[in-house]
């Protein structure tokens, strides 16, 4: 009696996989289906995020490129500036250097 209550079990449990296997495929595919629009929506949309990104990383190496070029334009004037100011201190000593040539000729200074 237990071989055929696990016999009638065994068909049982068979014959509802099968019902369910028919009732569902219908179902099963339109899962599929929501399941694939679903991944091609998020696809989308990362593309659309990702297209997004690279316009704004576009734009951010733009400004970028502009202020290293401001940033050399001020290193250039930097040094011109230091440039003019070491020639002027050439200048300041070699006035220096003729006004103690001056005062010593005068004796204007104790020797």
């Amino acid at each position: 009696m237990a071989a055929r209550v696990s016999l009638q079990s065994d068909w049982v449990s068979q014959r509802y996989v099968e019902l369910d296997h028919e009732s569902c495929s219908g179902i099963l595919f339109e899962m599929a289906d929501n399941t694939e629009n679903l991944v091609l929506e998020h696809l989308r949309a990362i593309r659309a995020d990702v297209g997004a990104l690279r316009d704004d990383l576009r734009e951010i190496k733009s400004r970028l490129t502009n202020v290293e070029i401001g940033i050399s334009s001020l290193k250039r004037d930097a040094a011109d500036q230091y440039a003019e100011v070491a020639g002027q201190h050439a200048r300041y000593d070699r006035l220096q250097e003729r006004i103690e040539r001056l005062e010593k000729r005068l004796e204007l200074v104790p020797p």
